[in-house]
């Protein structure tokens, strides 16, 4: 994961750091796959978008302590994921789908049917 710089609003700098989830990309005949490493994230926080070719997750990591709890030493994240990635037109954008287990971020990202690699079977004439 790498940290990337702070988040900035129109007072100046935010206190949260932005993270880069780190991910793998997999590529198939029907589809690629993002796989990103979301720990610290409820799924439900998780939010994913597509617009203009470009494909963005971004989840805040949540607070380990609470109101009543002093922290004594902080090595644990503290500030959000981002990560985005330009898409090609061989990706089918109605049709990405994500889901959420075990602090892993599974993105499916279907290849267009006319994209996909295919075989052309070769006609053979008799003469």
């Amino acid at each position: 994961m790498t940290q990337t710089n702070p988040t900035h609003s129109s007072t100046g700098v935010d206190s949260r750091q932005l993270f880069r989830p780190d991910v793998d990309l997999l590529d198939s005949e029907h589809e690629v796959t993002i796989i990103a490493d979301l720990p610290g994230v409820t799924g439900e926080d998780i939010r994913v978008d597509y617009r203009d070719g470009r494909l963005s997750l971004q989840a805040p990591v949540a607070e380990r302590s609470t109101e009543t709890d002093q922290l004594r030493h902080r090595e644990s994240l503290r500030g959000d994921f981002y990560r985005e990635f330009r898409i090609s037109d061989v990706i089918e954008p109605g049709a990405i789908e994500a889901e959420y287990r075990d602090g892993v971020l599974t993105l499916h990202l279907p290849k267009t049917a006319s994209r996909r690699p295919r075989q052309i079977e070769v006609q053979v004439s008799s003469n």
